[in-house]
């Protein structure tokens, strides 16, 4: 059997929370521990999924191999390049970064340490998202409506 990947997460909102749950659930990752920048949130969540909850983010990212970073985007840039500069894979929730810029400088990054950059776009494999392509053979225009209300947690 092959060594598990060592994984670490950042952030304890929403997303990160899904994040931890699947993780957790995949036997090919050993989730080695959470970090937040509220410990208190980051000892419930560990506590609730049996993970380690790291108060120093640094210590994470050096006990891992990879981490998935669901923060604010305003902090995707900085914490990505940090893991990328310490030879770890990222997968990071979208957006990927503030500006192109900050993205094309960290998919060089990668590249250049030969490491895995991954943006979490979960709705591409949405099953209505999936279905819509198979009815829809050459689009020309598609209208969406939202009809939900709007949730501000992700309006950054």
């Amino acid at each position: 059997m092959a060594e598990k990947i060592k994984l670490g997460l950042i952030g304890t909102g929403h997303m990160g929370q899904y994040h931890v749950n699947v993780s957790t659930s995949i036997s090919d990752y050993d989730v080695i521990g959470i970090y937040d920048s509220d410990p208190q949130r980051a000892g419930e969540i560990a506590g609730r999924f049996g993970v380690k909850p790291y108060t120093d983010m640094n210590e994470l990212i050096n006990d891992v191999d990879a981490i998935t970073i669901a923060v604010p985007t305003v902090l995707h840039y900085d914490i990505a390049k940090n893991a990328l500069e310490k030879g770890k894979h990222v997968l990071v929730e979208k957006p990927m970064t503030e500006t192109v810029a900050q993205a094309e400088e960290l998919v060089l990054l990668a590249k250049k340490n030969g490491l895995i950059l991954q943006v979490g776009h979960v709705e591409r494999f949405n099953g209505a998202v999936l279905e819509l392509g198979k009815v829809v053979d050459k689009p020309y225009l598609i209208e969406s409506r939202r009809i939900a209300p709007f949730n501000p947690r992700i309006s950054d």
